[in-house]
């Protein structure tokens, strides 16, 4: 399996490959703001997650998910977001390099 924190578009869902831990997140689980924000929480409290990959974590979600956008744009909910459909249409966004994250989680 692939290391570091990427969509995977055959199973619509964010994976994440960090210290030998791998943890798979169904998409359509992160259908609300709350639900986001919740997902970011619980891997925050996870032993083995780091900041560089809870950073690398919330980048990926935005890259595909275009969080600010979709989910709460000036503070406010946005309701349910079809997150499948909308990362399906994200996928081949740009990757965003940030130093030391991409080669340490190769994402």
């Amino acid at each position: 399996m692939k290391k570091g924190i990427h969509y995977n578009s055959k199973r619509n869902e964010i994976t994440i490959n960090v210290n030998g831990c791998i943890y798979e997140i169904p998409l359509d689980r992160m259908k609300t703001s709350a639900q986001v924000l919740d997902w970011v929480a619980q891997l925050s409290g996870k032993v083995w997650m780091t900041n560089e990959a809870l950073g690398a974590f919330v980048r990926e979600i935005d890259r595909v998910l275009y969080l600010q956008n979709n989910y709460c744009s000036w503070g406010r909910s946005r309701g349910v977001v079809d997150a499948v459909t909308l990362a399906k249409q994200n996928e081949n966004a740009p990757h965003i390099v940030i130093e030391g994250v991409e080669r340490a989680y190769g994402t």
